[in-house]
C-alpha cells in the first residue's frame, strides 16, 4: 500500500524538538552533516539510533481506539507494539534507507538501546564500571524547561534523558565529531538508570477514530493520559552520578 504523507502524524519520533527534556542531550546536533546511503547500506559514522528519512512512521489510519479500555491501539496490534503498556510507534523500511536525519531518533532502535543500555553509536554493550554506565552531555549553561533556574550544584544527579549511553570505543568519536560537544563535553557515570517515562505524540478521541493533539510530549509512567500517547522515545533518569574525566577513562580502558 502506498504511504500517504498527508495522513502521517508528526510525532516526536521524527522531531528535532527536545520537548520537556533538558537541552543537555547526547549525539544530537542540528548542524551535524546528513549521512547518505546507497543500496540500503548505512554509511559508517551514523549512530545506530539515528532515524533515516525512508523509515516511515505509521499513518493516522493505522491508529484506532482501544477496544478493552480507553486509549489508542493498532488494529493489528502485536505484543511488541507496547512498552510497559504504552503503544509504540512502528516504522517501515530499514536502517540505511535514504538519508540519515540528525538528531532524530528511530523509535524502535532508541527504545532497544535504552532498555538494554547499549551504546547508541555501535549498538554494542555500553561502558560500565563500578561508578556506573557512561553517558555524554553538553552541560547546560542556562535555564531549560526542566531546570528553569539553570543547572544546580548537584547536576547531573536525577537528570532525565532520551539519549542512550556510549561505549569507550565510541565515546571519543562522539566527543570529537559532534559540534555541540566540542569543548563542552561532560562525561557522566550513573550507577542507577531508571526507566522514567515516554516521549511521543498525544492523541484523543475524535468521532469514531482518533486525532493527534500534541506532537512532542513527555509523560512519566503511570501518568494520566499516557494510554493516549504514541511512544517514540524511552526516557530514563540518572542517579548516583559521578562526573568523570573522559581521557582518563579512555586511558584506563586501554590498560585493561
Amino acid at each position: 500500500m502506498r504511504h500517504d504523507p498527508a495522513s502521517t502524524p508528526t510525532p516526536a519520533m521524527v522531531s528535532t524538538a527536545f520537548g520537556l527534556l533538558p537541552t543537555s542531550t547526547v549525539l544530537a546536533e542540528r548542524s551535524a552533516p546528513v549521512g547518505r546511503a546507497r543500496g540500503g547500506r548505512a554509511l559508517q559514522g551514523v549512530p545506530y539510533v539515528v532515524w533515516w528519512d525512508q523509515e516511515l512512521p505509521p499513518s493516522l489510519a493505522d491508529i484506532c481506539l482501544r477496544r478493552d479500555r480507553p486509549g489508542i491501539a493498532y488494529g493489528d496490534e502485536r505484543p511488541q507494539d507496547r512498552c510497559r503498556g504504552v503503544l509504540w510507534a512502528r516504522m517501515s523500511g530499514k536502517r540505511g534507507d535514504g538519508k540519515a536525519v540528525f538528531p532524530a531518533l528511530h523509535p524502535g532502535r532508541q527504545r532497544a538501546a535504552m532498555w538494554h543500555l547499549l551504546c547508541q553509536v555501535c549498538n554494542g554493550p555500553a561502558s560500565r564500571t563500578p561508578e556506573g554506565w557512561l553517558f555524554l552531555f553538553e552541560k547546560p549553561s542556562g535555564p531549560t524547561e526542566d531546570m528553569p533556574d539553570g543547572p544546580g550544584p548537584d547536576w547531573p544527579e536525577g537528570v532525565r534523558t532520551r539519549q542512550p549511553p556510549v561505549c569507550l570505543t565510541c565515546a571519543p568519536i562522539a566527543r570529537d565529531h559532534c559540534p555541540h560537544l566540542s569543548g563542552r563535553c561532560v562525561a557522566v557515570r550513573a550507577q542507577a538508570v531508571r526507566r522514567a517515562g515516554v516521549n511521543g505524540a498525544l492523541f484523543q478521541p475524535a468521532g469514531f477514530g482518533v486525532a493527534q493533539v500534541e506532537s512532542d510530549l513527555a509523560l512519566i509512567f503511570g501518568a494520566e493520559g499516557i494510554r493516549w500517547l504514541l511512544g517514540s522515545q524511552l526516557l530514563v533518569t540518572l542517579h548516583s552520578t559521578t562526573r568523570v574525566d573522559l581521557d582518563r577513562e579512555l586511558a584506563r580502558g586501554r590498560r585493561r
